[in-house]
């Protein structure tokens, strides 16, 4: 079924024209858009780095000049021309991570000693400020200087009546007068010229009257995954976080509003996609008149929708990316659509059948993608580099999937649906292991209502799930017996019910996992809730809708307390465990309870934590920080910050910490050697890595009623990881996250569905208390208990917890066996293929 080449040398001048007619069209859009890449409102540009420093005043109250230097730092950053370096920020981060930091080299005297500390910070420019108040007029001054000469490259001064009528009517002036452009190139500003180069060359061979073949696909399909890509990254550009979290990562533009952004996709990106689309269609209808009708024999009907698959396969591939990843929870669904994964990859595996095994592998990679920047999208609201690098992995992820994956489909005949679905287990475990895991859109877990489904996973744990989905979508697209042959020639097709084989072994697999699953729920149910119920304990999470990191950690500690104390209140009785979410209490405890720290204005507030937990109890879990000293590569003895947990009991004792072993890679650690990639290393510090340290110990914590582990922010999605903590004896699995950072109630829901799997595999309820949500408890059957609080409002979740005897599963005792035993299988089908072909060789 693979298309052919359009040949028009002896074809009707007609065809030739509109050929050569799309080849002009294809050359002026890219001229036009290389134009506009170095000209006009969507060139390129860098930002430089910049630091406001606290304005200078006389005769202002200080929280006045607060606010104005709150208003400028925003509105400086709302120019769009610097990668601004938030003084609150690094205020925060020395009180995390260096509490050893002179901050006061963060409120400068004057101007040349800004200009130092920029220099010892290595900022490329730095801001400055007067602010005065007069009886009848008030104003602001601004300049913002070059760090390496102090020349003054933009300034400006505003005035009012008030310092209120100039922060309400002066933003406009402001930005205008501040703004600055400086060319250069940008992340993803090479894909593009390498785009515009493509199309270049398409428009050429058009031209000269040949077909450009694949670049036909090639060219839309990339383009069609940028435009998605800057269109969800547009929503950051009203600079919504940005304003709550000034830290910005720079080298990347953004407009002024997410509207301006997203017209200047369209701008960028528009034309090409018209015009690739344009052709796409002509050539594909061309080569449909010249094959004629019928390209496969057998019944009207499946062969219909081969021959469409066939065809049309690039926007099949699109649809079936959108299916899958509406099955899990997005911007259609905040719950997820489930039903879907039992189809969506049918189109796509109908496509790697029939296509050319080159682009077969092209539209694995686009379908990969795709379907990658659709669950992920708020990755463009996170910070200004992790949405490239989630597409960065997945593109090079299906590369090499579909490596393999396209020619063991193309040896594997019959069996292939069984063969398509070990492969995409294995491939779906290596993708969550290692520097890069990132386990995000396993398909199984869009299965989470579906209880007697998931009990498997105590199992087989998570991989299990996935297989069963992929194996019943592979089933349907092998119904279609085919053998792959050009539409213009006679191919062979079995009939309907001569064909459906691998239904009836999907739908046997499946009767078999449900009864079972079934039997499961109802022991698992009985264990807890029956006429012999365990013991229950009372556990409070407390979500307070903050960021700490955007916040004053002061704030956010009463904030907590006064959620707890309205939660406990609300109780009969005492709980007998307050969880607080990860970093919330970000104030190193084990530094600031030393002797001679204790009398310090951190080391008060670590105080009337103790003293509050005392008072309240009932023993604190919480997020926080912790170090430790360590020599260097140097020699010299260097701070090792952990994002930890800490249980706070009886009495404010204060137990051992956890140090978070799985940390997000390039965000919160580098986790390559930096004197070996010098040049990656300086290119992710500027997106601001937060430097943590790498825990080693799975540290349990001890309660009267319970053992508790507590992984940190993903480390849940990690099935490994989690099974570990349980092997040492755990009864609850309580994760601390914040989810706040992502600005979509969408991400915090994918997360949370995610981590539910660890309930059902170890048989251990699951807790998770979130900065912003998805706060919820999910019983060791892995049904969601009602109570999950709303995201992205304060408030708190009782779960009454039950704590049955202790017993290990399957999956607990023996971990990842089933995607191993899938790898295997692959492994020794693709050996028995390759002797195969040996011998007939040797024959």
């Amino acid at each position: 079924m693979n298309k052919p080449t359009l040949r028009l040398k002896n074809g009707r001048n007609s065809d030739l024209a509109v050929l050569r007619g799309f080849g002009a069209a294809a050359l002026v859009v890219a001229l036009a858009e290389l134009a506009l890449c170095f000209a006009g409102p969507i060139a390129f540009i860098r930002k430089p780095s910049l630091m406001l420093f606290p304005p200078f005043s006389e005769g202002v109250e200080e929280k006045e000049v607060s606010r104005a230097a709150a208003f400028l730092e925003r509105e400086i950053a709302m120019t769009n021309s610097y990668s601004i370096v938030s003084r609150t920020f690094m205020l925060n981060d020395s009180v995390r991570r260096d509490p050893d930091f002179d901050v006061s080299r963060l409120s400068p005297a004057d101007a040349e000693a800004a200009r130092e500390t920029a220099r010892e910070l290595g900022l490329e420019r730095y801001g400055t400020a007067n602010i005065y108040r007069g009886e009848e007029w008030s104003g602001i001054s601004v300049w913002i200087r070059d760090t390496r000469d102090g020349e003054t490259i933009r300034s400006g001064t505003f005035g009012a009546e008030s310092l209120e009528k100039v922060m309400e009517e002066k933003s406009a002036d402001l930005r205008k007068a501040l703004s600055v452009e400086t060319r250069g190139m940008g992340l993803t500003d090479f894909i593009v010229l390498a785009l515009i180069g493509l199309q270049i060359l398409l428009g050429v061979l058009a031209l000269t009257g040949k077909d450009p073949g694949a670049l036909a696909e090639i060219i839309p399909g990339t383009a069609a995954i940028l435009f998605i890509f800057a269109f969800i990254y547009a929503k950051s550009a009203n600079m919504d976080y940005v304003q709550r979290y000034i830290a910005m990562s720079g080298q990347i533009q953004l407009a002024r509003s997410t509207a301006q952004e997203q017209l200047y996709a369209l701008l960028r990106f528009g034309p090409m996609l018209a015009v690739n689309i344009a052709l796409y269609i002509w050539r594909n209808l061309r080569l449909k008149a010249d094959a004629g009708k019928e390209s496969v024999r057998g019944k009207p009907g499946i062969d219909g929708i081969l021959r469409s698959i066939a065809w049309w396969a690039f926007p099949w591939t699109a649809v079936s990316a959108l299916l899958f990843a509406l099955s899990f929870p997005s911007f259609l669904s905040l719950e997820g659509v489930g039903i879907l994964a039992w189809i969506a990859l049918v189109p796509f595996l109908l496509v790697v059948r029939t296509a050319r095994p080159g682009m077969a592998v092209f539209y694995g990679i686009f379908f990969g993608t795709l379907q990658a920047l659709i669950i992920n999208f708020w990755h463009g609201t996170y910070d200004y580099v992790t949405l490239h690098l989630i597409t960065i992995v997945f593109v090079a992820d299906y590369l090499l999937f579909m490596l393999v994956l396209v020619p063991m489909i193309r040896m594997s005949g019959k069996w292939g649906f069984l063969f398509t679905a070990a492969a995409w287990t294995i491939f779906d475990y290596f993708r969550s292991i290692g520097v890069l895991a990132y386990p995000w859109g396993l398909i199984g877990t869009s299965q989470y209502k579906f209880l007697p489904f998931i009990q498997g996973a105590s199992i087989t744990g998570v991989w299990g799930l996935g297989f069963l989905v992929i194996l019943c979508n592979a089933a349907l697209a092998w119904v279609p017996e085919l053998r792959p042959a050009d539409p213009g020639k006679s191919g062979t097709s079995k009939t309907f019910t001569a064909n459906l084989f691998p239904l009836k072994i999907a739908a046997t697999v499946l009767a078999f996992w449900l009864a079972a699953g079934a039997l499961m729920l109802r022991q698992t149910r009985e264990t807890l809730y029956g006429e012999t119920a365990p013991p229950r304990a009372t556990i409070v999470l407390i979500q307070p809708n903050f960021d700490a990191r955007k916040y004053v950690l002061e704030d956010n500690i009463r904030e907590l307390r006064a959620l707890t104390d309205t939660a406990v209140a609300s109780l009969p009785e005492k709980p007998d465990l307050v969880a607080w979410p990860e970093g919330e209490f970000e104030v190193d405890i084990r530094y600031w309870t030393k002797e001679e720290n204790r009398d310090s204005h951190w080391g008060r507030i670590v105080q009337e934590l103790l003293d509050y937990q005392k008072k309240l109890g009932a023993p604190i879990l919480t997020g926080t920080l912790d170090y430790k000293m360590a020599v260097g590569p140097d020699g010299k003895e260097e701070r090792i910050s952990y994002n930890s947990s800490v249980l706070i009991g009886p009495e404010g004792k204060v137990s051992d910490f956890y140090h978070k072993i799985n940390l997000v890679p390039f965000s919160e650690y580098f986790p390559l050697d930096k004197e070996e990639f010098p040049g990656l290393y300086e290119l992710f510090d500027k997106y601001e890595i937060s430097h943590w340290g790498v825990g080693e110990k799975r540290l349990v914590f001890q309660h009267e009623k319970m053992r508790i582990a507590t992984p940190i922010c993903f480390e849940d999605v990690f099935s490994d990881h989690v099974r570990r903590f349980v092997l040492s004896d755990v009864d609850v699995i309580l994760n601390l996250g914040n989810d706040y950072w992502s600005l979509s109630p969408v991400e915090g829901m994918q997360h949370g569905i995610f981590a539910i799997f660890r309930s059902v595999e170890n048989r251990r309820p699951v807790l998770r208390c979130t900065a912003s949500g998805y706060t919820v408890y999910a019983d060791a059957a892995g049904a969601i208990q009602p109570g999950a609080l709303e995201h992205y409002t304060p408030g708190y979740l009782v779960a009454r917890v039950p704590l049955p005897e202790k017993t290990l599963t399957f999956y607990t005792r023996h971990g990842d066996w089933f995607p191993l035993l899938c790898g295997a299988t692959v492994a020794v089908f693709f050996l028995y293929s390759g002797f195969r072909r040996a011998r007939r060789r040797g024959d």
